[in-house]
Order: structure tokens, then C-alpha cells, then sequence
């Protein structure tokens, strides 16, 4: 088992860094029109992932305030407590050959993981100071800190990712599939770039829901074209272009300034999911 076979769980941890291929980077700033923040780089994968701002291992991008397009791939790692005094880890015991596979020594820092990385992402998208976002991570479906991301639009890609060395080079030898999630409005461009790359899956809109979306618009449209009516039927002489009298009910011959109306009232799902909303209805 070489170095990045664990590129999924813990091979940041033992100073083993893996960055991305330009060509899912590449496809990431096509989507997004460009990249405002990378929130766990090195100035070394920024000479391809051109991002405008990015935080390292240094200025831990989990305590800073993120904004903008985001491109992410954090340091895969599930996570670990501080040890505390009298250590029973496993991971900690001491190594007595080459071949022992353990870390050997304990930490006196919490090592953040995959669940926090992704809820920092989902922290900083509902605020709005992120915009758009599009992240890769390790492909696992089973996990909690996963479940967030398959309400997301998904690219699987065609194969297995190899990462990028420290030397430039992909590593060969990964055996964890990788998955490319995308936050924001822009779905369809999304699909067209990420689907030369792999296979697009969205999550799948209930036909309950669409119709209950589309019972509320018509519910309101109908209230605002009511409003509308009374309005105009109580208008003075000079604020009507009707030959009506004053207080005379309005000539169903004259059109409603239906311009007007506006959904700002509704409550529709907001981003990816409203996108998923309408591919399902076109459907």
C-alpha cells in the first residue's frame, strides 16, 4: 500500500499532500467565470487553480470568513480529538519496525476532519458570502458528513481521480473514487462543462413538491391580481383610461396591469434545489 492509497483518510496527517489535476480546476473556474477563494491550498497548487485569495495550512482556512466562488479540496482526514494524558490509541502506540502502519506518537491539537470542512462550506453558502461553490471530496455515501452534499448537483467522474504530488506529477495507486459537488444557480452550465469529465446526477424533486410550488405561485398570483382589481376599479376618473364614472365597476375589456404582479411573497426553494425544481418540471 503505497502513500496515496490514503489519500481519503489520513496521508495529510503524515505530511503527505495531494492537490488537484488542473483539468477538474480548469472545469471549476469554467463554471464559476473564475475562482475568489481556494480555503485550503499552498502557494504551489495555486499556480493552476488561480485562485484570487487562499488560505493555508498556516491561516486555517476553518477560522476564516470565506466569500465569493470557492473551489475546495480540503485535506481528507476523518477527523480525531486531542489525545489526553494516559493515551490508550492505537494510532499512538509507539512503532517498533518500518512496516507498523500506526502514527506512533500522540497530538495535542484536535485534527479537524471531513465533517467540519464540509460544514464550514454550508456555514458560508447559507450566510450568502459564498456565491458559488464547487468542492471535491472522497466519494463516501454512507458517511454523515456526505448526506449534506447529495442534495447537491453531483459529477461522478469517469474513472478515478489521481492526484497531484508534491513533485507535480499525478500519483497513481488511489483507491478511493472521488466526487465533484456544486454549490449555486447555474445548473445547466454546470452539467455541460462537469459532464465531459463524468456522469451528472441531481436530486430528485418529489412531483408532491412541484405541484405544492406551483399551487402557492397560482395562489398568489391570484391575490395580487385581485388587489389589483379593487385598486383600479376605486381609482378617480384621472387615474383610470377607461371612460368609466368614478366607483363604476371596471370594463372587462380593459386589461389588469398583470407587469405588476410579483412573486416576491413565495417561498421557493433557493438555489440548486429550485434549479433541480424546474429541470424535473421541464421534464
Amino acid at each position: 500500500m503505497n502513500n496515496a492509497s490514503l489519500v481519503n483518510q489520513t496521508s495529510a496527517e503524515d505530511g503527505f499532500e495531494y492537490y488537484t489535476p488542473p483539468e477538474w480546476t480548469n472545469a471549476a473556474r469554467e463554471v464559476m467565470g473564475g475562482i475568489d477563494l481556494d480555503p485550503a491550498s499552498c502557494d504551489f497548487a495555486n499556480q493552476w487553480i488561480g485562485a484570487s485569495q487562499i488560505y493555508t495550512k498556516e491561516t486555517d482556512g476553518l477560522q476564516q470568513e470565506w466569500h465569493g466562488r470557492v473551489w475546495m479540496n480540503h485535506p481528507f482526514h476523518r477527523g480525531e480529538m486531542a489525545c489526553k494524558p494516559n493515551c490508550k490509541k492505537k494510532n499512538c502506540k509507539p512503532r517498533t519496525k518500518a512496516s507498523d502502519k500506526q502514527r506512533g506518537h500522540c497530538i495535542t491539537e484536535d485534527i479537524p476532519g471531513n465533517t467540519e470542512w464540509i460544514n464550514k462550506l454550508l456555514t458560508e453558502y447559507q450566510s450568502g458570502r459564498v456565491k458559488e461553490a464547487v468542492i471535491v471530496t472522497y466519494c463516501s455515501s454512507s458517511e454523515t458528513w456526505f448526506m449534506p452534499l447529495l442534495k447537491q448537483p453531483q459529477c461522478f467522474p469517469f474513472g478515478r481521480i489521481h492526484y497531484v504530488g508534491a513533485d507535480g506529477k499525478k500519483v497513481g495507486g488511489c483507491t478511493k473514487g472521488s466526487v465533484i459537488t456544486y454549490f449555486g444557480p447555474n445548473l445547466a452550465w454546470f452539467a455541460e462543462v462537469f459532464g465531459k469529465l463524468g456522469e451528472i446526477r441531481v436530486n430528485y424533486q418529489h412531483s408532491d413538491q412541484l405541484a405544492e410550488i406551483s399551487h402557492s405561485l397560482a395562489i398568489m398570483v391570484e391575490q395580487r391580481a385581485t388587489e389589483l382589481a379593487q385598486q383600479y376599479a376605486s381609482a378617480t376618473l384621472e387615474q383610470r383610461p377607461d371612460d368609466a364614472e368614478p366607483g363604476e365597476p371596471v370594463n372587462n375589456a380593459y386589461e389588469l396591469p398583470v407587469a405588476e404582479l410579483s412573486t416576491d411573497g413565495l417561498q421557493l426553494p433557493a438555489g440548486p434545489e429550485l434549479c433541480a425544481a424546474k429541470e424535473g418540471a421541464a421534464a
